[in-house]
């Protein structure tokens, strides 16, 4: 599957400001698909009007030309391009050069990483993520579980993002290799744990450490309050990777970073 990566980055950069491999792959995990996120050369709108995300890669787009052109080609859905070599499917996902870094981190996942790390950082900040791009949430509205861009209206923007390290910069984030990212909330033996069951409950850690509870009577009270139980035994295995800093949230947030908001993004 290198050679068919490597072939296909090859092809494609001269008509990219930026191509690189995303996805499951990029965080060294076996996947059948390969992901690719590129930020295709074209020509910048001339008139000053905002454009909608689906307007900016129909036109004068020479990448989705040359892929349309190839043998593999099998669609394009205004941003997406898929094509496939035998039974390997390749999915380049278009993006505009100055939110490079934001989608690359967005669609190499992993989606417990994105949900639980990424996504409380930007809602901290007042901004949401839409089909469109990110925006200030005063410009959006927000329809069953979606935000949507007003309409009529010139948003703010947020800085350009051409790099990972530039968006993980923006969001306060410490810049994490994307191998170290693979958080999977159902292993009984990741530290990624504490995440999934004390991210809304910080008491709890701070009454276990403190002393002010025992073992069974804090794993009842937890077990009682949340919708996931816990032994006693894994209670202490993820007690002991706590750190405050990371549980430091609200009531608001929790509800952001429950909601399935991100899906229209990945």
């Amino acid at each position: 599957m290198k050679e068919l990566i490597d072939l296909i980055l090859k092809n494609i950069h001269p008509y990219c400001y930026n191509a690189e491999l995303s996805g499951a792959l990029r965080r060294s995990v076996e996947a059948d698909i390969i992901e690719i996120v590129a930020a295709p050369k074209v020509e910048k709108n001339s008139t000053g009007v905002f454009l909608k995300f689906e307007e900016q890669f129909t036109e004068n787009n020479q990448l989705l030309t040359k892929c349309k052109q190839a043998k593999g080609f099998i669609s394009f859905d205004e941003r997406r391009i898929v094509l496939k070599y035998g039974e390997t499917e390749c999915k380049i996902w278009l993006c505009k050069a100055d939110d490079y870094g934001r989608i690359q981190a967005i669609k190499t996942g992993s989606w417990e990483f994105l949900k639980y790390k990424l996504a409380i950082g930007w809602n901290r900040k007042g901004w949401c993520s839409t089909i469109d791009g990110m925006f200030k949430k005063k410009d959006c509205q927000k329809r069953g579980n979606k935000w949507h861009l007003k309409l009529g209206i010139f948003p703010e923007l947020p800085p350009p993002f051409p790099t990972e390290q530039s968006f993980f910069k923006w969001l306060d984030v410490a810049y994490i290799h994307p191998s170290l990212r693979n958080w999977d909330m159902k292993s009984t033996d990741n530290s990624m744990l504490v995440y999934k069951y004390f991210y809304g409950y910080p008491e709890y850690f701070e009454d276990y450490i403190m002393g002010k509870y025992s073992d069974e009577d804090t794993v009842k009270d937890f077990n009682k309050k949340s919708s996931t139980t816990m032994s006693k035994e894994l209670f202490k295995l993820i007690a002991s990777n706590y750190k405050k800093e990371e549980f430091e949230t609200t009531e608001e947030e929790l509800v952001i970073i429950d909601s399935p908001d991100l899906s229209e993004i990945m």
